[in-house]
């Protein structure tokens, strides 16, 4: 966790008491306007433009991104906006939202925003407006960081800078000739850049790593601002973005990647033998949930990253519904656990919570005895045929039901499992099928909220829960299966099982999902195991972004644990290429 901002209330506007600042003046949405967006023929270039990205110093309180934002929609074109902002002390969610209550005039994009703010964690987040027409990359951290990252990874030039930290004097780690001279590796000739201030020490920065600059008249406001214009060429304007791609899979994988890739203006063909959500994702109640580790790991990050964007993803989806889902002590979740999970997320009251026995029986509607529980508000139920049918109803998106032979001229994406990868040239994979099966039970004591404890447990309809899953690395007929759900469950009086499903997982060696490039031309993600309703629609960010270049919503760290070719890495350093069992977690 890091430092949120500290604020305080002067006159209805906000005040950074660590640096002795304001956020904005009272004339705030037209000041954006007026100093930020006009002078760089903003209207001009994002109606040439397919895609506009602009990179931002100082998210601080997003109004910079909500007047840009709304100022792009009025223009109702098909082209895209693609906006990356640094912030090393985010505000609360409370804050954000007595910011823009307390505006003169209102702002509507503001409550897109704040219905998608994502939580107060270090690194990078991807939040998605008006069906992927805008995009908004945000950094919490150390900006020199974020950027660096940034110039590592960001394919795609940038076209304007607003840099809007705190004032030089107030803030001079933000103004920094090191932080122009990375952001410039990402400029192509005639990139924009504007500021509210005219520092001496800033325009002798900027003017050093390549911008000539212009004043630009103010009054009465204030005197001047600056306008820059980029005269070198570190970066092409375009890059080459597949026009066509291919997908293999019809579950929660594929249609998660078909949709995001859709939405960039991107035709997709899908490809799937069996029909859409015939594997694993044929499963009709499923649950998003935080399965958190609360260590240090790089997988743990995924995790909770990968929790909060198919939240906030599916939450725009009518096939899930939002219901919260209660965790409570069992086989993987000790007190220990629950503990350092909470620990780990301290600041984080809005989206988990740690309850006791009596606060949790009286959500739940039912008896629990656990000693304490995780609550997980923005948890829910999934149906996944739904989900991903509904997800591929789109004009860029056409089926077919038939294998996609191997093509190495044209994009291809996996997102199957380990019967259709094999087919194709992968075998470092260690992949391997689990099978599973969920129960559908009568009982009389229906709990109000999904609960896991031993398995989990989904209120369906009145009388009617599921249970399980099942996670058989021994096969099981199905009345064994129905048998463990049933001994195992959350529920009393030994209930009786009406019916059943059963359905294939597909886990990798380490349990981490496979998600990245796999060859020339060809992608993949899957292995996504238990976690798919929250792994999978996150895993589909990052394969879009990787494919149009744009920063992927993680670390470097995360995306080498779950690149494809960390398994041949490994199995060199083995001295075998043996696939490995998997590893419980």
């Amino acid at each position: 966790m890091f430092e949120s901002a500290d604020l305080s209330w002067e006159n209805g506007q906000p005040f950074s008491r660590k640096y002795k600042d304001i956020y904005f003046s009272k004339d705030a949405a037209n000041e954006v306007e007026r100093v930020f967006i006009n002078p760089t023929n903003f209207d001009e270039l994002t109606k040439e433009n397919r895609l506009t990205t602009i990179v931002e110093l100082g998210f601080g309180s997003g109004l910079n991104f909500c007047v840009t934002a709304q100022r792009f929609l009025k223009q109702k074109s098909g082209n895209h906006l693609h906006f990356i902002s640094f912030e090393k002390h985010p505000l609360t969610l409370k804050d954000y939202q007595r910011v823009f209550n307390n505006l003169p005039s209102k702002i509507p994009f503001s409550e897109q925003m704040l219905a998608q703010m994502p939580p107060r964690l270090a690194g990078w987040h991807r939040r998605s407006f008006e069906s992927g027409k805008i995009q908004l990359s945000l950094f919490f951290g150390e900006a020199a960081k974020g950027i660096k990252d940034l110039t590592n990874r960001q394919k795609v030039p940038i076209d304007i800078c607003f840099l809007d930290g705190f004032a030089p004097s107030k803030n001079p780690d933000l103004w920094g000739e090191d932080i122009f001279l990375m952001l410039s590796k990402n400029l192509h000739k005639n990139s924009k850049l504007t500021t509210f201030t005219v520092a001496g020490s800033v325009r002798r920065r900027l003017e050093h790593v390549g911008f000539k600059l212009e004043r630009i008249d103010q009054r009465p406001i204030k005197r001047e601002s600056l306008l820059g214009t980029y005269q070198a060429s570190s970066r092409n304007k375009t890059h080459s973005i597949p026009q066509k791609v291919n997908i293999l899979g019809a579950g929660i994988a594929g249609s998660t990647l078909a949709r995001h890739l859709a939405d960039s203006g991107i035709d997709v063909k899908m490809w799937d033998p069996h029909g859409v959500a015939s594997g694993a994702s044929r499963v009709s109640a499923t649950l998003l949930h935080g399965r958190l580790l609360g260590d240090q790991s790089y997988d743990a990050d995924f995790r909770v990253k990968a929790f909060h964007y198919s939240h906030n993803y599916l939450q725009q989806i009518q096939s899930f519904e939002k219901t919260g889902v209660l965790q409570l002590i069992g086989p993987n979740m000790n007190q220990e656990k629950m503990t350092r999970i909470k620990q780990a997320y301290s600041d984080s009251d809005d989206w988990l919570q740690v309850m006791s026995d009596y606060e949790a029986s009286s959500l739940a509607q039912v008896s629990i005895t656990s000693p304490s529980a995780l609550w997980f508000p923005d948890g829910g139920i999934v149906n996944l045929p739904k989900l991903c049918k509904e997800l591929i109803d789109h004009p860029k998106i056409e089926f077919k039901k038939r294998f996609m032979e191997p093509n190495r001229t044209q994009t291809s994406i996996l997102a199957t499992g380990p019967s259709n990868v094999e087919a194709y040239p992968t075998n470092t994979l260690e992949t391997y099928s689990i099978k599973g099966q969920l129960d559908f039970v009568r009982v009389n004591n229906v709990p109000e909220i999904p609960i896991i404890s031993n398995g989990y447990t989904i209120p369906i309809e009145q009388n009617l829960c599921a249970i399980g899953a099942t996670y058989e690395h021994q096969t099981l007929s199905s009345q064994m299966a129905s048998k463990q759900n049933i001994e195992t469950c959350f529920l009393a009086n030994n209930p009786h099982s009406e019916r059943h499903q059963r359905a294939t997982r597909c886990v990798s060696s380490d349990r981490i999902p496979i998600i990245g490039q796999l060859d020339e031309n060809l992608w993949i993600s899957t292995a996504h195991g238990s976690l798919g309703t929250s792994s999978a629609p996150f895993a589909a960010s990052i394969i879009s972004s990787q494919l149009l270049g744009w920063i992927p919503p993680v670390s470097i760290n995360v995306e080498d644990i779950i690149d494809p070719e960390r398994f041949k890495k490994r199995q060199a350093r083995r001295g075998i290429l043996k696939p490995l069992k998997p590893t419980n977690h």
